[in-house]
């Protein structure tokens, strides 16, 4: 391994130690604002090497989970009239 990657790969892990949410835009950024020119495919192939990944959400969140209560939707079929005047509107439903 070359000692350029080396020196890199320490740069990279004392960014990801402060900051474990970096991805590689954000590390290759960093790493340019402490004087390093890097690409973004280096610091991505560097990261995989040492196996970091940034702790953010994954793709995928709203799927559902298997075995998880579907709740139905209580509004529907109820229709919407504007309150008249002096009124006001607001509707209270409780789950049976």
């Amino acid at each position: 391994m070359a000692a350029k990657d080396l020196e890199l790969m320490r740069l990279i892990n004392a960014v990801y130690m402060e900051f474990p949410y970096h991805g590689t835009r954000q590390m290759r950024r960093a790493l340019r604002a402490m004087g390093s020119q890097v690409g973004r495919r280096r610091v991505r192939r560097l990261m995989r090497l040492m196996g970091l990944e940034a702790l953010c959400p994954k793709p995928n969140l709203s799927k559902p989970v298997p075995g998880h209560k579907i709740y139905p939707y209580l509004m529907k079929g109820l229709k919407h009239r504007p309150p008249g005047p002096g009124q006001v509107c607001g509707y209270h439903l409780h789950a049976p």
